[in-house]
C-alpha cells in the first residue's frame, strides 16, 4: 500500500484535532437538562434535491395546420434505423451516403459521436459513417514526416455529402425526430441531459477550431499518427479531425455547421 503524502497526514491530523476540540468544548459547556425530560431527537439536515439544469435551446414542437401541436409517431429507439436511414437518404445524395453510412444504430451513433467531439478520443466503432478508405498519406523529407498533400482528397465524399444537403430540411428532419435523439442521449448516462443543448455547445466548440499551417509535422509513438506539435496534439478529437482533413475541407464543414446552428436557434417556420 502506498504511503500517504505528508500533506494528507497533516490534513487528517488537523481535522482530528478540530473534531476532538469541538467535542470537548460541547461536553464542558453544555447545560444539564432537567431531570425527567427527554432530549429532543436531532433531525438530519434537510437535503435539497439536485437541480435539473435549465434547457437553454429547447426544440420547438412540430406544429400542424390541422392541430395545435402534432407530435409525429416515432418508433422505439431500438427500431429507428429504417426511419433514420430513409431520412438521411432523402436529405443527402442517396448513392453517396448509402456507401458511407453504417446502417445500424444510426441515431445512437450520431449522438455518441457528437457528444465525444470535444473530448480527447472518439471510438471509431461508434461513428455513424464508415472509416475513411485508403491509407493515411504522408510526405517524407529526410527525417521529417508531414501530412501528405494528397491526404485531404480521401475526405472528399464525406465533406461533399455533409455540405450538400439543404440546411432547413436537415433541421426540420432533426426536429421531427428529436425525441429519438433525446432518448439516445439520455441512454449515455445522464437522465436530465438535453441533447440539443449539447449539440449547440459542440457546434460552438467546432467553430473555434483553428487552422494549422502546412506542412503539419507528424510523429508515430504508437500505432497511429500524432501531431508533432504538442499544442495541436492536445486539441480535442474534433479539432484534430478538422486539421487532418485539410484547411479547405475544414472551412467548408465549419461554414455548414454555422448554418445549422443558426437554423437550430431560429424560430421554426409556421406549419412545422
Amino acid at each position: 500500500m502506498a504511503t500517504p503524502a505528508p500533506w494528507i497526514k497533516y490534513a487528517a491530523a488537523v481535522s482530528g484535532l478540530l473534531i476532538a476540540g469541538a467535542a470537548g468544548y460541547w461536553y464542558l459547556n453544555r447545560v444539564p437538562e432537567p431531570a425527567g425530560m427527554l432530549s429532543q431527537p436531532s433531525l438530519p439536515p434537510a437535503t435539497r434535491a439536485p437541480e435539473v439544469p435549465a434547457i437553454r435551446y429547447p426544440v420547438a414542437p412540430i406544429v400542424s395546420a390541422d392541430e395545435e401541436t402534432a407530435a409525429p409517431v416515432l418508433p422505439a429507439i431500438e427500431e429507428s434505423d429504417p426511419l433514420a436511414l430513409e431520412s438521411l437518404l432523402t436529405l443527402y445524395s442517396a448513392p453517396a451516403v448509402a456507401a458511407l453510412l453504417r446502417p445500424e444504430f444510426i441515431i445512437p451513433r450520431i449522438v455518441a459521436t457528437v457528444d465525444n467531439l470535444p473530448r480527447d478520443k472518439l471510438n471509431a466503432h461508434a461513428m455513424p459513417v464508415k472509416p475513411v478508405p485508403g491509407i493515411f498519406i504522408v510526405d517524407v523529407n529526410g527525417d521529417e514526416i508531414y501530412i501528405g498533400t494528397g491526404n485531404a482528397a480521401r475526405y472528399d465524399p464525406y465533406v461533399e455529402a455533409f455540405v450538400a444537403a439543404d440546411t432547413a430540411a436537415v433541421v426540420a428532419a432533426y426536429r421531427r425526430n428529436y425525441p429519438l435523439f433525446q432518448q439516445a442521449y439520455r441512454q449515455l448516462g445522464d437522465p436530465d441531459a438535453y441533447f440539443n443543448d449539447r449539440l449547440i455547445d459542440v457546434i460552438d466548440h467546432m467553430l473555434l477550431a483553428r487552422n494549422a499551417e502546412p506542412p503539419i509535422a507528424l510523429v508515430k509513438p504508437r500505432s497511429t499518427w500524432d501531431y508533432a506539435d504538442p499544442e495541436l496534439q492536445s486539441q480535442s478529437i474534433g479539432h484534430r479531425l478538422l486539421i487532418r482533413m485539410g484547411e479547405h475541407h475544414a472551412e467548408r464543414v465549419k461554414a455548414k455547421l454555422g448554418e445549422i446552428r443558426a437554423a437550430l436557434i431560429a424560430s421554426p417556420p409556421a406549419g412545422q
